[in-house]
């Protein structure tokens, strides 16, 4: 049991449902723009819509379930990487850690990496799985990190010129994976194309960030295709027909993955100051403006799918009855977020030692974003479930740590 348990903060188990509704949210804007009847609004091409969508009527949601589950594993396996490549840091500044503690061993965090990456490629790729690539980039990264190579400049050179040769390689098996693609779904090519990029993405970050600041960029890039991930999800069976995403499902996902990429980048731009232990660099005003951000991205998704979709409602009652509910739903919710954020915000400026609490709360502040984001599409289940998310977050944290 106490092992289990080792595993699970090792891999901040805590924080895994914050990432899971990002996919949720994404999927929940694919699924109400597919189903926005045809006289809905003039800002819409809901023909294109429809043929995003492509088998929309069968409305399948394995796709959905592919995209959320590869999301998870890399997630878990960008944590395990991150544990194994600071346990020299860890070891100083965080030594309770299940590394540097010896509840854990080096084999078994590497295993469970490379077990959880491959299965992270594996799921949306049908079992395309660029093994060549993925050894050749954890050997390198296994050479960086070993003593012997650390002291020779040379031998250093070497094996980052071996793990960008395994990175070339993962996205070159990328690039050529078209030559089936008549019987590959268009959602499940760009799942693909996302899945791979953010495992080259956090191999980048886990590799540069302790030398390099604007790393967290690449954290921001990672959390905005996981939100994509899910929206294409529902591109998965175009009939054999050729498919392209109309210009109004790009503008429409592209604002909420855009507010989830700039306050990643303020929440991990705050981590890195924790693990230095000094008050965080960020401006103390940047989460107001994060917030607007976010809320305009809701809005947006209100007027443009939420309000529509219920046009095609029967009665004027149900209507109302529904924009009520969703109003509601949406201003709680948005309080809630509103109060949660600049909560944290505060625990991270008053004190270092407070820094960790409020980055907690920061992350599970993505799940309430999220729930945002699904009430306005009108989502209210999907809601629900994210609201639901952010309470069973907040209660892990408190029993296993998620910073």
């Amino acid at each position: 049991m106490r092992t289990t348990l080792a595993y699970l903060e090792f891999l901040r188990i805590s924080n895994l449902l914050s990432v899971a509704t990002n996919v949720l949210a994404g999927y929940a804007i694919a699924l109400a723009l597919a189903q926005l009847p045809p006289d809905s609004s003039a800002l819409i091409d809901t023909e294109a819509g429809a043929r995003m969508a492509g088998a929309v009527g069968t409305m399948q949601h394995w796709p959905f379930l592919g995209a959320l589950m590869s999301v998870c594993c890399l997630y878990l396996a960008g944590m395990a990487l991150n544990g194994l490549l600071d346990e020299s840091t860890d070891t100083q500044e965080r030594p309770l850690r299940p590394l540097p503690s010896g509840r854990i061993s080096r084999r078994g965090g590497w295993i469970t990496f490379v077990v959880l990456a491959t299965l992270g490629l594996w799921i949306p790729t049908g079992g395309q799985v660029p093994i060549p690539g993925l050894v050749a980039v954890i050997v390198g990264i296994v050479l960086l990190n070993a003593r012997l190579v650390r002291t020779a400049p040379l031998f250093v050179g070497l094996a980052r010129g071996w793990t960008i040769v395994g990175v070339a390689a993962i996205a070159w098996t990328l690039i050529e994976a078209p030559a089936d693609s008549a019987v590959q779904g268009f959602g499940e090519r760009w799942g693909q194309i996302c899945s791979t990029a953010i495992f080259i993405m956090l191999l980048l970050y886990n590799w540069l960030h302790i030398e390099a600041s604007w790393t967290v960029g690449l954290l921001g890039a990672c959390r905005a295709c996981a939100f994509i991930m899910g929206a294409v999800a529902l591109c998965g069976d175009t009939g054999g027909r050729s498919a392209s995403f109309p210009g109004e499902f790009i503008l429409i996902v592209a604002l909420p993955a855009a507010a989830i990429f700039a306050y990643t980048i303020a929440l991990s731009t705050s981590a890195r100051d924790e693990v230095r232990r000094v008050t965080p660099s960020a401006s103390p005003g940047l989460h107001r403006w994060l917030i607007a951000l976010m809320l305009v991205a809701a809005l947006l998704s209100f007027l443009w799918l939420g309000l529509p979709s219920r046009v095609a409602e029967s009665t004027v009652e149900s209507r109302i009855l529904w924009i009520s509910v969703a109003l509601g739903m949406a201003v709680a919710l948005t309080a809630l977020l509103v109060v949660s954020v600049g909560r944290a915000a505060k625990l991270v400026r008053s004190h270092p030692a407070r820094t960790t609490a409020g980055i907690g709360m920061l992350i599970a502040a993505f799940s309430l974003y999220d729930a945002v984001i699904c009430v306005a599409s009108g989502a209210l289940g999907y809601g629900l479930v994210c609201s639901g998310a952010w309470l069973l977050t907040r209660w892990g944290q408190r029993r296993i740590s998620g910073s």
